[in-house]
């Protein structure tokens, strides 16, 4: 990827003297279902070994750095795509480090939403996150005018399961993948308790996770920053955690 939001951080390795791979994933690439995540996962691993393959068929040592919830669940992919294929098992002694970014979050619909207007999409767009409630608004009181008690209680059932984003199950399987993560190497996990979109509660329950599964894990918890903007308003902090 050439994407220039990534060059900050991709500088921080250069600088000391670590090549970097970087890779921007679009939500229809992580959140369009396994499969399609697995080919993104798998095609990501095979550039990984091109580019870091070293004279006499060996690999470098490997450091992820996840950002998000979009990094988190393609290094669940990758992960699980080195496990269940052969040619890419050796990613898994190779990964000598894993850093967490503002990750991993919950997958509910108040998330998608509030990261989707994080993005300052069109205005087109943001109107149209408008009409599914207006249209579930305008649904309600038409059937609590015709059946009042189990329409109005069926609609609220519905409209709870989706404002929980109809993925407990799903949450759990994403937080599930994190925590039996095969690789044995140092976790580094950079979050803030001011971030509206990844709270501070799945990333503390995932470092105590790996804590208990005898991995070395470090934390740097900062106050009060907004979403992937550790960088930006705590560089010496961040920095140094990285360092570390």
């Amino acid at each position: 990827s050439t994407d220039n939001a990534l060059s900050k951080f991709a500088q921080l390795y250069l600088d000391r003297g670590i090549p970097v791979l970087r890779f921007t994933a679009h939500g229809g690439e992580t959140f369009r279902g396994a499969d399609r995540r697995s080919s993104v996962a798998a095609a990501l691993l095979d550039e990984v070994e091109r580019t870091s393959s070293v004279a006499g068929g060996e690999h470098l040592q490997l450091l992820f750095h996840m950002m998000s919830n979009n990094g988190a669940m393609l290094y669940t992919s990758m992960m699980e795509c080195a496990q269940q294929r052969g040619t890419h098992q050796w990613v898994i002694g190779a990964t000598r480090g894993v850093v967490y970014d503002c990750a991993p979050g919950s997958l509910t619909l108040p998330v998608f939403v509030k990261a989707l207007l994080a993005t300052r999409p069109p205005l087109s767009i943001r109107l149209g996150l408008l009409v599914p409630p207006s249209a579930l608004l305008l649904l309600l009181l038409w059937a609590v005018r015709c059946w009042p008690v189990r329409a109005a209680l069926a609609l609220l059932a519905v409209g709870g399961a989706l404002w929980r984003g109809g993925s407990d199950n799903h949450n759990e399987e994403y937080h599930h993948k994190l925590a039996s993560d095969p690789t044995t190497c140092p976790q580094l996990f950079l979050y803030s308790s001011g971030d509206a979109l990844v709270s501070h509660v799945p990333v503390e329950g995932l470092i105590e996770h790996r804590r208990r599964r005898c991995v070395e894990v470090m934390a740097q918890r900062f106050e009060g920053v907004p979403h992937m903007e550790l960088l930006r308003h705590r560089r010496p902090e961040y920095e140094e955690a990285l360092d570390k």
